[in-house]
C-alpha cells in the first residue's frame, strides 16, 4: 500500500512524509536540516 503522503512542513524546509516506511527517511532528511540550520547560524554570528 503506497500509503497516503503526509506534507510536513518545518520552519524553512518541507519534508514529504511516506507512511509508514519512510519515517526514518523523514528523520534523517530532518536531522540533516537542523545540522544545517545549525552551522549556517554558527557563521552568521562570527
Amino acid at each position: 500500500m503506497a500509503g497516503r503522503i503526509r506534507l510536513l512542513r518545518g520552519s524553512s524546509h518541507i519534508l514529504l512524509a511516506f507512511d509508514p516506511a519512510a519515517g526514518r527517511v523523514v528523520g534523517f532528511i530532518t536531522a540533516i536540516s537542523v545540522m544545517i540550520k545549525r552551522d549556517y547560524s554558527r557563521q552568521s554570528r562570527q
